[in-house]
């Protein structure tokens, strides 16, 4: 029994929409998979900030601006810790809560590594 491959073009992540515009692929699930999330937020760094100085979930701050959702993080550190839902990313890589997101107050977290100027943090809390 042999296979034939229909489309031999090499894959580029990207595909062709309806009305003949090229979309990335990545893009497309990504909008997809936020649909599905109930609030998000993304925080800009505009200057370089110690491990251990927080970052807040609801207001803009003297190194950093916010943007998007309010999100609320929790009652305590083992809330936010045990959040499966809570995702929190540095510059595209996930950072595991409680080991480097460290849980200050239900609006406020830290990362235990300094970041620097154009570093971002997107967190995504689902539904």
């Amino acid at each position: 029994m042999s296979t034939s491959i229909v489309n031999k073009e090499p894959f580029t992540g990207r595909t062709q929409k309806e009305d003949n515009s090229i979309v990335n692929i990545a893009d497309v699930i990504s909008s997809m998979l936020l649909a599905v999330r109930t609030s998000k937020c993304k925080i800009d760094i505009t200057g370089t900030i110690a491990a251990t100085i927080p970052f807040l979930t609801n207001a803009s701050g003297s190194y950093f601006t916010f943007s998007g959702d309010v999100l609320y993080l929790g009652a305590d550190a083992t809330e936010f810790n045990g959040n499966q839902k809570l995702k929190i990313f540095l510059n595209g890589h996930l950072q595991d809560n409680g080991v480097d997101a460290i849980f200050v107050s239900a609006y406020s977290f830290y990362l235990n590594i300094a970041v620097e100027n154009t570093d971002k943090i997107i967190i995504i809390k689902g539904v």
